[in-house]
């Protein structure tokens, strides 16, 4: 098996700003952002440059999709269009790798600007009502699975609406996170808002509903999100005990949760979770997005197993291609920075560290013979 990889450990993650933008040139900025993008994939990620079928699909997207977002660039009006279009570009590699994020705080989980009072679900391959707010009539019931809405099949209003903008519907990730937003407006001027008539069957009967905007509180949309898509709360690292069996929860890898006190749980717990009844990792709601979520993770499972074992188990990657040029290798010296600057990373990482030196290495190597990538084992 042959991989290909870019930037950060196979991440290319592409920050922009929105902020110093005047209503007037959103447009022209996204313009600008998404030839940006384009050129630091091209210049950067080896699909551009290895043949074969593998990386087929990235070379057509990088120029068709670019083409096709730029068309869609004279709707945006805001940041948070801004936003919305640079993600869709990004979201059509069907890529986790390549992700467009911006440096600004922009629209929440919890957001909308008006809804019908009720947030859908995806669940077993279908949008399912899930939660419908106190005192909205004529609502369809809990449960209730949408099949289309002013006559148009629901799987086509979805990857309209929903896909590329909120989120990768050929996952099923992407499916489950976006799924609340299909009948809301998010105000996402290349979209539709809230749709007037949707049909639903209950039962094993289709019912036409009629669906009236609602103001959007905060309050109520976070009761919608949080009863559609499983979301975290309180401290998202912790240890409990569930049936017997540890619990162990790690709901974010961002850079500011409690880790020394975390792991410090880890260690005084380390003889009931290695034992005979087996443990549950949740890590559901676990972003990988911050610079030291490798480390992270490493320093969790190296608590709960060892150092040793836990690269004894790490999965054959097989062949791993790397695009030789000095963006890529600048990353990749960054993060070997980091890692021996942390002394509980050295103490227990040092395989890792040895491997990313090595990569390091082969950079320099490529780059002074003029060798677009690299292969390594």
């Amino acid at each position: 098996m042959q991989r290909l990889v870019s930037a950060s450990a196979a991440v290319l993650a592409l920050s922009f700003a929105a902020s110093a933008a005047s209503a007037q040139n959103f447009s022209d900025l996204a313009r600008q952002d998404l030839q940006a993008m384009h050129t630091a994939l091209r210049d950067n990620h080896p699909a551009a440059v290895v043949p074969g079928e593998a990386s087929a699909p990235f070379r057509a997207w990088l120029d068709a999709g670019l083409q096709q977002a730029q068309a869609k660039a004279g709707q945006v009006n805001s940041g948070d269009s801004h936003a919305y279009l640079l993600r869709w570009y990004a979201n059509g590699f069907r890529d986790s790798n390549i992700a467009a994020r911006p440096t600004y705080e922009g629209l929440g989980p919890f957001f909308a600007t008006s809804w019908p009072g009720v947030a859908t679900a995806w669940r077993n391959g279908q949008y399912v009502v899930s939660y419908v707010q106190e005192g909205v009539r004529g609502a369809p019931p809990l449960g209730a699975v949408l099949k289309s809405c002013n006559a148009e099949p629901i799987e086509d209003l979805a990857k309209a609406k929903l896909d590329q903008f909120e989120g990768d519907l050929t996952t099923e990730a992407g499916r489950v996170r976006s799924a609340p937003y299909l009948l809301w407006n998010r105000n996402n001027p290349m979209t539709t808002g809230v749709p007037g008539t949707c049909e639903f069957q209950v039962g094993r009967r289709t019912r036409d509903f009629t669906l009236s905007p609602q103001p959007a509180t905060a309050q109520n949309l976070e009761a919608a999100y949080r009863a559609s898509v499983y979301t975290p709360s309180g401290a998202p690292l912790s240890v409990e005990t569930v049936n017997g069996r540890p619990w162990i929860n790690v709901h974010s890898l961002a850079d500011d949760a409690a880790w020394d006190a975390f792991f410090a749980q880890i260690e005084a717990q380390s003889a009931a979770i290695r034992g005979p009844q087996g443990f549950v990792l949740d890590l559901r709601g676990a972003n990988g997005s911050s610079l030291n979520a490798t480390t992270r993770g490493y320093g969790l499972a190296n608590r709960i197993w060892s150092p040793e074992f836990t690269v004894s188990r790490q999965p054959e990657a097989g062949q791993i291609t790397y695009r030789a040029t000095a963006a890529n290798r600048q990353w990749f010296a960054d993060t070997l920075n980091r890692m021996v600057s942390d002394p509980r990373f050295v103490q227990e990482s040092g395989a890792v560290i040895e491997q990313t030196q090595a990569i390091v290495a082969a950079f320099d190597s490529a780059i002074a013979a003029g060798q677009p990538t690299f292969v390594m084992p």
